[in-house]
């Protein structure tokens, strides 16, 4: 599609509009998920409002309005996905069209859904200030992110990293699968293994051998919804709609595979501790007893190299929640160190999604435990990395954090909280939280923005 919307833009196309159209229309209804139209959508929507805009001269109001709602269903995808990729180019160009129409029809446009609207101006400029002192380049130069955000590894490296940590031998490992010759040219790089040999392989080192979309282990579209809406309840505190969809969710996978198991015990780990259903040493037996169903929790922190999933990083991180101080310090400057090593290796945009998982939960311990610096500089080394990608899921609760972690840091210190820096935080925090449609959190900072400055 990248290609095809290229092709069009530098090739002196002279159906240019009506193609990028065609491509509009084609990527809206074909099948892709959200972040794969965010990574195009807006980019064409873009290119083609930047034509459209050469004759705003001769736009009647039809004009107007159609553009105007081609802008904003592409900046909604952004906001679907947590996404900025040509954000501040469709923003400036949505102020350019209200600019062309009518006042009276403006202020109707605005009131339409006024709730859920989104303000260009003041998102522009809480966009273009967070990225200057981050130093990063607001705008996206023409570029297009095409770099894979996932768990990413590559296979040699996940059979010779995760059989080092289950001390097995090469020959051990292939015993009954298929040559050692097959397994040793494939932890090398030099050959793909066919896929039932690989799948078996992978599931004697307590992995999926098959493709996952979500930390369950199914194909159903369904059940994979649900799985995303679960974190969404825990994190709400909807602990009875969480327990609702955990046991839905029960009856629509299989409990015989160690991955789906490991999911339903730390889920249900986690919720009787959010509940105080449980006491911290308890907890952290559940979690590890979770972990333990596809790893081996012994001597893990003298690994020289690891790899984990996304679910066996959830059972460690949910168990800092329970650890003793010194105990979680090492298991979270393990964690960091690891992936941070990985980034320098591999670059950030590889690595993107494992690390901002990692460093959420590490901010948060070290936060309650008073290690306010260093979860400070954590999460600024975090957010950085996150807007060079394009990604603002969740900087807002990051951006809270070292709000919270400062003001702790100045009671320390006897000295008096910026309080000019500490409104314009939060006046960010609810802007980015409103465009990624994290309205829980929206709130969350509106009421503290509240009572911090206007019930004085």
């Amino acid at each position: 599609m990248n290609l095809l919307l290229e092709t069009i833009i530098y090739g002196n196309n002279m159906d240019y509009l009506h193609k990028c159209r065609v491509l509009m229309e084609y990527i809206d209804t074909g099948y892709y998920d959200e972040i794969m139209k965010a990574k195009i959508y807006p980019k064409i929507v873009y290119y083609y409002l930047k034509k459209q805009i050469l004759f705003k001269e001769y736009w009647n109001m039809e004009t107007q309005t159609e553009n105007l709602k081609i802008c904003e269903k592409a900046i909604d995808k952004l906001r679907d996905a947590g996404r900025t990729y040509y954000l501040v180019e469709l923003l400036e160009i949505e102020i350019q069209i209200l600019e062309t129409m009518p006042e009276d029809a403006v202020t109707e446009h605005l009131e339409k859904n006024e709730a859920d609207k989104i303000n260009a101006r003041e998102l522009m400029s809480v966009i273009k200030n967070l990225y200057a002192e981050y130093e990063v380049p607001a705008y996206m130069q023409d570029c297009t992110y095409f770099y894979q955000q996932k768990w990413i590894f590559s296979m040699k490296d996940v059979l010779r990293t995760r059989r080092a940590m289950f001390g097995l031998t090469q020959e051990q490992l292939c015993e009954g699968i298929c040559s050692v010759k097959s397994l040793r040219r494939a932890e090398k790089g030099q050959t793909d293994m066919q896929r039932e040999t690989l799948k078996k392989i992978l599931n004697r080192l307590r992995l999926s051998g098959q493709m996952q979309w979500s930390r369950l282990i199914t194909s159903d579209r369904k059940v994979i919804r649900t799985e995303e809406k679960l974190g969404d309840y825990i994190n709400d505190q909807d602990f009875a709609t969480a327990y609702q969809q955990l046991g839905n969710l029960k009856l629509q996978v299989s409990l015989d595979i160690p991955q789906n198991k490991q999911y339903f015990l730390e889920k249900q780990a986690l919720l009787e501790f959010e509940q105080g259903k449980v006491k911290r040493e308890e907890f952290v037996k559940m979690e590890k007893e979770a972990l333990e169903c596809t790893l081996r929790v012994e001597n893990l922190l003298q690994q020289k190299r690891v790899y984990l999933t996304e679910q066996e990083i959830s059972c460690i991180r949910n168990s800092w929640k329970g650890m003793e101080k010194k105990e979680k310090e090492e298991s979270i400057k393990f964690l960091l160190e690891f992936y941070e090593k990985y980034i320098l290796k591999n670059g950030f945009s590889e690595a993107i999604s494992m690390y901002e998982f990692v460093t959420e939960s590490a901010v948060n311990e070290l936060g309650n435990m008073g290690e306010h610096e260093w979860a400070e500089e954590i999460d600024r080394r975090a957010i950085r990395a996150s807007l060079q990608c394009r990604r603002v899921w969740d900087v807002h609760y990051k951006l809270y954090d070292i709000l919270w972690n400062e003001n702790e840091i100045m009671k320390k210190s006897a000295k008096g909280v910026n309080t000019a820096e500490k409104k314009q935080g939060l006046i960010c925090c609810i802007a980015i939280s409103h465009f990624v449609k994290r309205y829980f959190y929206e709130d969350v900072y509106k009421e503290k923005l509240i009572n911090d400055f206007y019930h004085r």
